[in-house]
């Protein structure tokens, strides 16, 4: 019996469509590192701006709402308030996941703020 398609166009066949799975594969792993680069820099570099932008002596009314305006986490946002010392706004920043988190702690007395100072709080 003779064969109509020879056995070595089969596997050329094969072997450039795994080439091309594999490349594709490639690519998708690099975007997805590319992605988790940025959002890794895009949370950082928010608290780190959103600490420069305050200034010690400005009122405590709008900062929490500065904060959600400059990307921070609603559910992450809040104000804190010890039993001893100063009031704290904690503006949280998610990063790639939600265990890498890039804070800017805002210290208030009196209605006014007193120092910001940014801060990584990521778990592995």
């Amino acid at each position: 019996m003779k064969r109509l398609l020879p056995r070595q166009p089969r596997a050329a066949a094969l072997v450039a469509a795994l080439v091309v799975s594999l490349a594709i594969l490639g690519l998708c792993a690099l975007g997805a590192l590319g992605w988790a680069l940025y959002a890794e820099q895009r949370a950082r570099s928010g608290a780190r701006d959103f600490c420069a932008g305050i200034r010690p002596g400005e009122p405590e009314a709008a900062l929490a709402q500065r904060a959600l305006a400059a990307g921070a986490d609603p559910a992450g946002t809040r104000w804190v308030q010890p039993l001893v010392g100063p009031r704290w706004l904690v503006a949280t920043f998610i990063g790639v996941t939600p265990r890498s988190r890039h804070l800017c702690l805002v210290s208030v007395e009196a209605g006014l703020a007193r120092e910001a100072r940014y801060e990584w709080a990521g778990r592995p």
